[in-house]
């Protein structure tokens, strides 16, 4: 099995790669996206394995929160709580 070089490891199996940065030429593993704050920084140089699970979990969650919040606003809408 092929390993993959990190930010801060040698030695990782492609299954745990979810993105790679242009800036610094190598792959990212979610431990160290999350440690590098890239997400909230909002990093152009993040280029994102789409089909990893991490992204794929982070849009189901922004989907759920999205229509928990239309919910909301409907309930609201009902009983002129705006």
């Amino acid at each position: 099995m092929k390993k993959y070089r990190t930010l801060n490891s040698n030695n990782v199996p492609k299954s745990k790669l979810c993105g790679y940065c242009k800036l610094h030429k190598i792959t990212l593993t979610v431990k160290e996206l999350k440690q590098k704050e890239c997400l909230k920084k909002e990093c152009w140089h993040l280029i994102k394995y789409q089909n990893h699970p991490y992204w794929i979990e982070r849009e189901k969650t922004k989907q759920k929160r999205k229509e928990r919040k239309e919910h909301l606003d409907n309930i609201c809408k009902m009983y002129n709580l705006d």
